[in-house]
């Protein structure tokens, strides 16, 4: 202990940088995992979080359009169910054709 004081009073531009430069590191660290723990890790002050959705439309200029009218959320629902049902259409057929012994598969072709 007394050598590191001793290395600090002998060089104080050296030892007066290198405690500046921890004091902003950790401040920066400390700024960082405040906002992360604000933006990302607490929970909304809602019932059911998971639940929140946001359409957003943009117009032929870039400009963003929160409010969506009837016929385009009734085409999102429509191609959202397409979605899925070809999602499980596929899925299912390897499903079973992967629990088939292989040798059962060729003698029913």
């Amino acid at each position: 202990m007394r050598y590191a004081v001793r290395v600090l009073v002998k060089t104080p531009v050296f030892s007066a940088v290198a405690i500046v430069s921890l004091a902003l590191a950790i401040g920066a660290n400390t700024a960082l995992f405040s906002l992360t723990d604000v933006m990302l890790l607490r929970a909304l002050p809602v019932r059911n979080p998971e639940e929140i959705v946001e359409f957003v439309r943009l117009s032929p200029d870039g400009a963003q359009m929160t409010n969506l009218p009837f016929p385009t959320l009734t085409i999102a629902a429509a191609s959202l169910a397409l979605l899925v049902s070809g999602a499980l259409a596929s899925f299912l057929p390897a499903h079973r054709a992967a629990s088939v012994e292989p040798t059962l598969a060729l003698r029913s072709e």
